[in-house]
């Protein structure tokens, strides 16, 4: 059976040895690649590469060009295409030189952020000064929980002051992307900015994690879902819900797995984790209403 592997984060990978192989020197048949992330071509734009092995009809070339026929535009988008071949050109090129630089700038930055109260690394003991295989440097991970403040409250903080957009925040953490080419002058200011924000806004205590109640990966399916999406529904009070059949799917980002679908009965657990999640300053992905005050519920017949 051949093994494709969904590398969208990784498209600079095999480019330096402080990073990961990538998944086709490991053996894959077939990987993808979001070459804008990172690698620098225009958004949108990405890559799929098929593997030359020992056995080439374990993915054969013919039936995969004919699915990309079929799927694609008839007007292709020659600036998507040539800022994926301008990527290419400059990872094979400089790709080794700027992943160096990046990473200097990036030991430089994690130095700083080691001597700010409040915060740690997460990977602070595992990872040494260009990383250890199998993690991409190029990612910082930051717990902020020691601050008092969730990630969602640094992140805002940060955007609204210095006009840094974090990659992701959560409640107890924050994620720093790094991309190439980054300078250590640019990186320490960033350092800088985290720790100014860290000074004005922390307040004592200790933020705890939000973590799911597993009653969320078992919720009663009551009606299909298909039957629950399409069906005539009504919007109720939260907390008005409890024991209703929900028609809306509703996930946090991150970590993007849906906590609720449709057609599942809504239980009390759940609810108040996604209360939780919405009071923290998460997103709620599919929700009809951010704030998750209301909810939309299959009408019930009398």
């Amino acid at each position: 059976m051949p093994l494709v592997v969904d590398q969208a984060w990784g498209p600079h990978f095999g480019f330096h040895e402080a990073l990961p192989p990538t998944a086709l020197s490991q053996g894959a048949d077939a990987m993808v690649t979001s070459t804008h992330k990172i690698a620098g071509s225009l958004t949108q734009s990405a890559m799929l590469h098929v593997g030359n092995r020992a056995d080439p009809g374990r993915i054969e070339l013919g039936p995969v060009a004919r699915a990309i026929r079929l799927l694609r535009s008839t007007s292709p988008s020659s600036l998507l295409l040539a800022s994926l071949d301008s990527a290419r050109r400059q990872l094979v090129l400089h790709g080794e030189q700027l992943l160096h630089e990046t990473l200097e700038a990036i030991d430089v930055a994690r130095t700083k952020l080691l001597t700010i109260d409040g915060i740690a690394l997460v990977d602070a003991s595992v990872v040494g000064r260009f990383g250890v295989a199998g993690y991409d440097p190029l990612r910082i991970v930051v717990d902020v929980r020691g601050t008092g403040r969730t990630g969602y409250e640094i992140a805002d903080a940060l955007r609204r002051s210095y006009d840094v957009h974090l990659e992701m925040p959560t409640q107890a953490t924050i994620v720093l992307v790094v991309g190439l080419g980054e300078s250590v002058a640019a990186l320490k200011r960033l350092a800088g900015d985290i720790e100014e924000t860290v000074k004005r806004v922390a307040r004592p205590g200790t933020t705890a994690a939000i973590v799911g109640p597993l009653t969320t990966l078992h919720n009663d399916m009551a009606v299909a879902p298909r039957d629950a999406f399409l069906g005539e529904a009504e919007v109720l009070a939260v907390d008005a819900a409890v024991g209703r059949i929900s028609c809306e799917a509703i996930a946090s980002y991150p970590p993007g797995i849906p906590a609720l679908l449709p057609g599942e009965r809504l239980s009390p657990e759940t609810l108040a984790y996604l209360r939780q999640l919405a009071a923290g300053g998460a997103r709620l992905h599919g929700a009809s209403d951010p704030q998750f005050r209301t909810i939309t519920v299959l009408r019930e017949r009398s």
